[in-house]
């Protein structure tokens, strides 16, 4: 018996139950499982439908998973910008998780490098792809650089265990004039650097 079918008695269980989280999460397997097989429309489907229901719900801590993979569904169709927003939605999904640990259920654990920091990267990479045999746009540029930071603090978060030290993204209105950062990002297949120079990038 493949997982498909063991995952449909398991979505008419939980539907006779009502129980919605648990319907969401079978959904978005299902969804997982097509995505594999390339069959895009109706993991798209499936993964659209698990969503709707995380947020009926505001299960973010499940939310972010299918936020996440509906981008790399559309990226696997060719729609860049689709996937951007997907993506961006499912780092709001993890600040918002992180900021507010007790809108998370405790028994909840996660795999930081398997569950959450691709997410970020695989975001960076989208924003860092070249337009048209020319360089990423600036507004691109800009949403990368912050998203590497957004990274930067979770894995602190990870590294430490708690988010005691609350940290806080240093302001760039902070004397542009003075200040030049260099952001390196190992992506899969290249070494990208972002270098921001005193009031450009």
């Amino acid at each position: 018996m493949n997982i498909a079918q063991l995952l449909s008695p398991a979505i008419e269980q939980a539907r006779s139950l009502q129980d919605q989280r648990t319907e969401s999460y079978a959904l978005g397997i299902l969804a997982e499982v097509y995505e594999q097989t390339q069959q895009w429309s109706d993991a798209q489907n499936l993964t659209q439908q698990a969503l709707l229901m995380a947020q009926a719900i505001n299960a973010q801590d499940i939310g972010y998973r299918w936020q996440w993979q509906l981008g790399r569904l559309l990226k696997a169709k060719g729609d860049t910008e689709g996937a951007i927003a997907a993506y961006n939605e499912a780092v709001n999904s993890l600040q918002y998780i992180r900021n507010d640990l007790a809108a998370v259920n405790s028994e909840v654990k996660f795999s930081f490098r398997d569950e959450v920091e691709p997410v970020y990267r695989e975001l960076v990479d989208l924003l860092l792809q070249p337009e048209e045999n020319s360089q990423p746009n600036q507004v691109n540029i800009e949403k990368a650089s912050k998203t590497i930071e957004l990274l930067q603090v979770a894995e602190l978060d990870n590294f430490f265990r708690n988010t005691c030290l609350n940290a806080q993204i240093q302001s760039k209105k902070q004397d542009q004039t003075a200040i030049t950062v260099i952001y390196p990002f190992i992506l899969p297949d290249r070494l990208e650097v972002i270098l921001q120079l005193p009031q450009k990038r």
